[in-house]
């Protein structure tokens, strides 16, 4: 019998790499201001995001005795920083470039970018390659110097615009204010005024103002009108009447029947001007009438339809 070979395991080599950027020339000023701010920023959403090993936590290097663009040792980190890096508002409202170059962007040359930060640094790099590469450059349709004065210009509009934002917010602040304080002073007024001439409530329209409905002086409802047969069988017969023309508002009619000299009883009712009642007696004189009703109270019953199912 052989003796079982032993394999021996070879210890796991460490293949986590560390991705670091060198920052190019002409950005590597201002991203020495920028890179705690993206660390901060890498840290917090490598927290929220399950990134919770050491190695994965985004730190920032220092270059040169300066610190630089943030160390990822996670690639999915790694590529969640660059894609959200791609500019920052100051303080005052105005564009701090200096992301990653559109060589460090994971490829994007050719696509033209769509948000601000990132076309305003496209321009800074763009005005300043045009301005140092005059050999291979020589006639561009707009000026090197043209472009940057029009990247000068936005950077103004744009801090214009969020100054005039903060204005405007404290502005319609002041707004709410106001309108509150008149409010609270007509209402103060008004319920003086229904106090002041309680007796003649009248006068409360040189003011602009009335007092409200009672509604307990609601009326009752008319008398319905036209009321008869319009389809009988064996056990069932369908009426059809129309609304009055005066008294209170309907809100729903009862249909009533007696038989010769006996009372009237309800059969059913309506929310309609149609009602078919079911399971009628036969082969006995039935007189039927609707009356409409309200909260007020019942209106003046209908004429009467005589039939024999």
């Amino acid at each position: 019998m052989k003796p079982s070979k032993q394999r021996q395991q070879k210890p796991k080599q460490d293949t986590q790499r560390t991705y670091e950027i060198t920052p190019p020339p002409h950005t590597s000023q201002l991203l020495a201001s920028k890179s705690g701010v993206l660390a901060d920023k890498g840290r917090l959403q490598a927290g929220n995001r399950g990134l919770h090993a050491p190695d994965t936590v985004c730190r920032p290097p220092h270059i040169g005795g300066k610190p630089a663009i943030p160390v990822c040792s996670d690639r999915k980190a790694f590529a969640r920083l660059k894609n959200e890096s791609g500019g920052l508002q100051t303080s005052d409202g105005g564009l701090q470039t200096g992301g990653f170059s559109p060589q460090e962007r994971g490829g994007r040359m050719g696509v033209f970018p769509r948000t601000e930060p990132e076309v305003a640094e496209l321009a800074l790099i763009l005005t300043e390659g045009l301005a140092a590469g005059t050999d291979d450059f020589p006639a561009p349709p707009v000026p090197a110097e043209e472009l940057r004065a029009r990247l000068d210009r936005f950077r103004s509009a744009l801090t214009a615009t969020v100054q005039t934002e903060r204005l405007f917010r404290e502005q319609h602040a002041l707004k709410d204010a106001a309108y509150g304080d008149l409010v609270d002073g007509m209402k103060a007024d008004l319920k003086y005024g229904e106090i002041a001439v309680r007796a003649t409530p009248e006068k409360l329209a040189q003011i602009g103002w009335s007092t409200r409905r009672d509604r307990s002086n609601l009326d009752g409802p008319g008398e319905v009108r036209d009321f008869q047969v319009r389809a009988e069988g064996d056990t069932w017969a369908l009426f059809e009447w129309k609304a009055p023309v005066d008294g209170g508002a309907v809100q729903a009619y009862r249909v009533e029947r007696k038989e010769a000299a006996g009372p009237w009883e309800e059969v059913s009712t309506a929310v309609t001007t149609t009602q078919l009642v079911n399971n009628q007696p036969r082969g006995v004189e039935l007189s039927y009438r609707v009356v409409a009703m309200n909260k007020a109270g019942n209106g003046k019953a209908s004429a009467t339809a005589t039939l024999v199912l």
